[in-house]
Formats: C-alpha cells, structure tokens, sequence
C-alpha cells in the first residue's frame, strides 16, 4: 500500500465511486458532503491547502484520510475537511474492511515525514471517543516526535432504533410514552396535521427553502439568528444537496397543517442510520408539540425503514434524553512537533483547561 497526497479534487475523479463505497455508511464523509464544502468554504482562500490522503493498493482505493492545512503565520495546521461552522461529526480515516490497521500505519509514517514541511500542528474536532482507526493514528504518532493533547468535545447523543414501533416506545418514559400516542392520535391519525418525505430532486429546491425559513423562524424567537443566515453556510447546503438527493443520501421531512410546512427535519441517509442534521418549526405552532411531532414521526418513519440507528448529533440538548437517545462523548485531538514552538502551544492548551475548570467551580458552573 501507498500514500498519496491529492491537492486537487480532479484527481480524485476516476475514485469516485470506490470513496463513495467507503462512505456508504457515513454520509458527511462522502464526495457529495466534503466537495461542495470545499467549495464553499476553502476553494477561494490563499491559506487553505487541500491535503486529502488516499490509500492504493496495486491501484485500488483502500482508504482516505480526509485533511486540508490553514496556513496562518508560522503555523500549517492540520484539520478535517468540513469542520468549523458546519459541524461535520463522525470524521474518522475511512478504510476498507481488514484494511484499517495497515492504513492508518501508513498515514502516520507520512505524517512523521512530512512534519515540518507539509504540516506542523494539527487540530481534528470533535473525534468520537471509540473511533478505533483515529485512536490507533493518535497512538503511533504520540510514540514518534508529537506531543497530543486531548480537550473534551461536545458529545453526540445517538437513538438505537428497535425493529417496530411499538418496542421503541416501551423504552421511552411513562409520561413520554404518553405524550407520543396523544401526539399520533389528536394530530397525525385524525389527519389535522400530514408528514411526508421529500426524496425527489424536483420537489428539493421547495423542501429545502422551507427548512431555511423554518430553522431560521425559531431561532429568530429564541433572540439568536439561524445557521442558514450565513452566505457561506447557505451556499454549501445549497450545492450540497441536490448532490446528495441525487444519491440517495438525503431526505427533508415536512409536518404540514393545511398544506403549509409547519416544520422541518434536514436529514443525511445511511443504509442503516439517519442523521438529525437540521431543523426547523414555526414558532405559532409550538404549543401544540409541531417540534415534536416532527421528531416523532422522523424516528417512526426510520424504523419502517429498518434503521439501526436515529442520530441526533452533536450538542447537548436537554430534549435528547426524552426520546431514549444515549449520549457518546467526543475530543478535539491537538497535534504539535516537540519543538519549542510545540512544547509551548501543549502547555498552553493545559493551562487553558485548567483555568476554565477553575472558573467553571467557582461560578458553580462544576
């Protein structure tokens, strides 16, 4: 097996399909999400530099380490394509079955001997705690000549979905569980509300603005301004989605009250999980539950699909636990040379912590 440093996406052209397989099962590691991305946010600036690492293996794809450098000043830092803003969660190296170990191995010795020239820090966000393949890249590279630090992330809360309905909401609270079927009776089986899924790209450009209006609608109540606000933001999902309908990988879910969108769930597919990417509801309609509604029947609709798994995401929402979602805890792993300039930048990230730990006792925050 070899590496290869891609700096441009056209040469990655005749991989497509071999880097969609890999990531059949984590749809924001896909071509459809990381492309427009790039697009979006680093294709136009002097600073990013794509750093895209591909496995081959007599010619075959095996594996992809998804990087991209910031050049700022001293420093050629390291990080994840489609991190910052959007929130890309899951981000892992992706292999091919029974390749991981040799893979991960590989990108490490490139890594080390690259360090220095292509890359001197790194910053990866918000890695799962249980990723097996970044943890076995941490591992080697803390062996070699790098410092790692690792700082708490936010945590993702995931739902594991049962084969029927009816099992899932045995697993929910008493009071919940009540709740659910009141919501199904007075509002969805008397047909005064009506959901539906949008997989077709000729109804997307419709679906997708309801879920801007919509998302940016409640946080406009709540006094905060929607993500979609953002040109950046807007534009990525924009691109992004027509390519990702196109494949099978998304999906808006609308509740609707005489025909009109009351609210809105933006959806990434897998084979065998959805993820709650965004959403949206219209702030008259939250007495009667609209959000909820929306939650209960996009976990519904995903057990009729045979879903393993609802993925809620990262942020530590209260809401989360009402719907059985179990909390998965996240890292940022930070990456330095043991150099002066590293040894100090370690340190640094240690006090940091260490002084919000302080403060957070001291406002009774821990």
């Amino acid at each position: 097996m070899k590496i290869k440093k891609v700096s441009h996406f056209d040469d990655v052209t005749g991989y497509m399909e071999a880097w969609q397989e890999l990531a059949a099962h984590q749809p924001m590691m896909s071509p459809q999400w990381i492309i427009p991305w790039w697009r979006s946010y680093c294709e136009n600036s002097s600073r990013a530099e794509l750093c895209l690492l591909i496995g081959l293996d007599d010619g075959q794809l095996v594996g992809i380490a998804p990087f991209y450098v910031v050049n700022k000043r001293l420093t050629k830092k390291l990080r994840f394509l489609g991190d910052g803003h959007v929130c890309s969660d899951h981000m892992t190296l992706l292999s091919q079955v029974g390749c991981c170990e040799a893979f991960t191995a590989e990108v490490a010795n490139w890594l080390s001997n690259n360090a220095g020239k292509t890359w001197n820090a790194a910053k990866l966000e918000s890695v799962d705690t249980d990723d097996v393949a970044m943890r076995k890249l941490v591992n080697q590279l803390d062996r070699e000549s790098f410092s790692v630090y690792h700082r708490d992330s936010v945590s993702s809360w995931q739902v594991a979905l049962p084969p029927t309905w009816e099992e899932y909401l045995s697993r929910l609270s008493k009071n919940h569980r009540k709740r659910c079927r009141k919501w199904h009776r007075d509002w969805i089986a008397s047909e005064k509300l009506q959901f539906e899924c949008v997989t077709r790209l000729d109804r997307l450009d419709e679906a997708f603005d309801h879920v801007c209006r919509l998302h940016n609608a409640r946080r406009g109540s709540l006094g905060s301004s929607g993500v979609f606000e953002d040109e950046s933001f807007h534009a990525f999902h924009k691109d992004c989605a027509r390519e990702l309908m196109a494949t099978g990988q998304l999906r808006i879910n609308l509740l609707m009250s005489d025909a009109q969108p009351i609210a809105a769930e933006y959806q990434l597919i897998s084979p065998d999980a959805v993820f709650s990417y965004q959403s949206g509801v219209d702030p008259e309609f939250l007495e009667i539950g609209a959000g909820n509604i929306s939650i209960m029947m996009s976990i519904r609709t995903a057990i009729d699909d045979g879903c393993q798994t609802y993925d809620l995401l990262r942020g530590n929402e209260p809401y989360k636990k009402s719907w059985s979602a179990r909390e998965s805890s996240a890292f940022d792993i930070h990456i330095h040379q043991k150099t002066m300039n590293g040894s100090l930048a370690h340190v640094t990230l240690g006090t940091q912590d260490w002084l919000r730990s302080v403060r957070s006792v001291v406002t009774g925050g821990g």
